[in-house]
């Protein structure tokens, strides 16, 4: 782990002078962009594995609710993607919004045996491989296809300090999957513009807030307390908990 970290100092200077990630851009874009080059780079340095310590391993399933024939196929995702539900009641519960289950409209099975016509089927997913880092993006920003034009969604969303995936998880060894917030970028502002912040537990466990180049004491109710002065989490940084 020390040569890994030494590596990525040394690549840092060198690697984002080649990329456009030094402009002005979206953080969640920013974070994806960093994460392929390093693992780009990290693969030809004798660290393959680098992606899997920030991406986690899903399989997404489709079961017939008539032949119960399955159909299911994996992937990599670096973040964890949550979408807001519309309306004043809707859960705002951040657990109650992971990996809900999907409805998919006109599926036709490819089982040998069915004969069923086309028509709705759930589809599920479950963590097979976790991260030690596991990186959540909550889309704030909504397109309306009906005007073309982007708002952003600045709800308020209950955030745990611990979270509890293990409902979600199918992995080999049937243990919890605990996670604990070690950080969030926040973000005011509108899809075409505004301000990131970014509040962080440090090594010592003091909270810190960094804003450009200033460093201010925090804690951790930037997070997950109701928005202040615009601020609201926009990305969160959990840490798996062994």
């Amino acid at each position: 782990m020390h040569d890994l970290h030494r590596l990525l100092i040394g690549m840092w200077p060198t690697e984002l002078n080649h990329t456009n990630l030094n402009e002005q851009s979206d953080s969640h874009d920013f974070y994806l962009g960093l994460v392929d080059i390093f693992h780009s780079q990290l693969a030809r340095n004798g660290f393959p594995l680098f992606r899997s310590i920030l991406a986690t391993k899903v399989r997404h399933t489709i079961t017939c609710p008539d032949c119960h024939h399955t159909t299911s196929n994996s992937s990599y995702e670096p973040s964890l993607e949550i979408n807001l539900p519309s309306g004043r009641n809707a859960e705002r519960r951040l657990a109650a919004l992971i990996y809900p289950a999907e409805t998919l409209d006109d599926y036709r099975c490819q089982g040998p045996v069915c004969i069923q016509p086309a028509g709705r089927v759930r589809k599920t997913e479950h963590i097979v491989n976790a991260p030690d880092i596991l990186t959540v993006h909550i889309r704030r920003f909504v397109y309306n296809r009906q005007t073309g034009a982007q708002s952003k969604d600045s709800s308020w969303v209950n955030i745990p300090v611990h979270l509890d995936l293990t409902d979600h998880y199918d992995g080999q060894a049937k243990e919890r999957l605990m996670y604990r917030l070690i950080g969030s970028v926040l973000h005011r502002g509108s899809p075409h513009g505004g301000h990131y912040i970014c509040v962080a537990e440090g090594p010592n466990g003091n909270w810190h807030e960094l804003e450009d180049h200033r460093v201010r004491d925090a804690s951790i109710d930037g997070i997950i307390a109701r928005p202040r002065f615009g601020f609201t989490p926009y990305m969160l940084f959990y840490e798996r908990q062994l």
